[in-house]
């Protein structure tokens, strides 16, 4: 689904950012604008991150809803469990 896969390159991207602070060779590893502008992305992007995976957690569950009600549209015998030989006119 696409949540799930926006979800994941999100998780690529706080990854990144957050081994790029570590990295030695970055010259702005030490500056602390650089360290806050990141510190204050980091979690921003772990809250769209969070966001995804409900949505698409949320889009699951609507989907599992919808195709058992579609099941119980198909089958009147479900709704009541009434044998299925008494609702012979409602398959009609």
């Amino acid at each position: 689904m696409m949540l799930d896969a926006n979800a994941e390159i999100l998780t690529s991207l706080s990854n990144f950012y957050e081994r790029l602070m570590q990295n030695d060779n970055f010259e702005l590893k030490d500056n602390n604008e650089c360290k806050l502008a990141v510190a204050d992305f980091l979690p921003q992007l772990q809250d769209f991150i969070h966001q995804f995976k409900m949505h698409a957690a949320r889009a699951t569950t609507l989907s599992k809803i919808t195709a058992d009600r579609k099941e119980l549209v198909r089958n009147p015998s479900l709704w009541l469990h009434i044998p299925e030989s008494q609702t012979k006119s409602y398959n009609r």
